[in-house]
Order: structure tokens, then sequence, then C-alpha cells
């Protein structure tokens, strides 16, 4: 299986869906007439983990189409991962 740019998008949309919607239960989901502040949350990262999976899907079974993306060189590796690091640092501090 090679890594196409399908997978690059749909990895993400399901990560990040998936953790809106671990961190939107701690909150209290509510009632469809009167809804909490956890369902906003849930919602739409439940959305965008099934848009993330169904491209996965689509990447998986069919790969005509797609365009193979290259990966990150080995060497290019640890300013990405400083970068990332970087964004997520400020947050880390609050928990």
């Amino acid at each position: 299986m090679t890594f196409h740019a399908d997978h690059a998008v749909g990895i993400p949309f399901a990560a990040t869906g998936g953790i809106a919607v671990y961190l939107g239960l701690d909150y209290g989901f509510g009632e469809l007439s009167e809804m909490g502040p956890g369902a906003l949350p849930v919602l739409l990262g439940t959305t965008l983990s099934v848009f993330g999976i169904a491209l996965l899907m689509k990447a998986t079974l069919a790969n005509a189409g797609t365009v193979a993306i290259a990966l990150i060189p080995r060497e290019e590796i640890r300013p990405f991962l400083a970068i990332i690091a970087a964004l997520f640092a400020p947050s880390a501090d609050e928990r």
C-alpha cells in the first residue's frame, strides 16, 4: 500500500474528530431540547471523524486517481516536531 494524499488528510481528520469527541464527553451533552456545552464538540467531532474515515476508506479501496505524496525526509523530522511541540506547549501548562 502506498501513502496517498487522501491518507494525509483522512488521518488528521479522524484523529482530530476523535479527540474532540473524547474531550466533549467530559462536558454534559444535555438533551435535544436543552443542549449542554458538550453537544457541539461531540456532534462536530463525530462529523469530522466520519469524513476522515470515509476519506481513508476511499484512499485504501480505490487508489486510482489519487496522487502519491512524498513523506517528510528524515533530516527534516526534528524541526517539524519542534514546530508542532511549540504549538502545543502553551496548552500543556493549563492542565
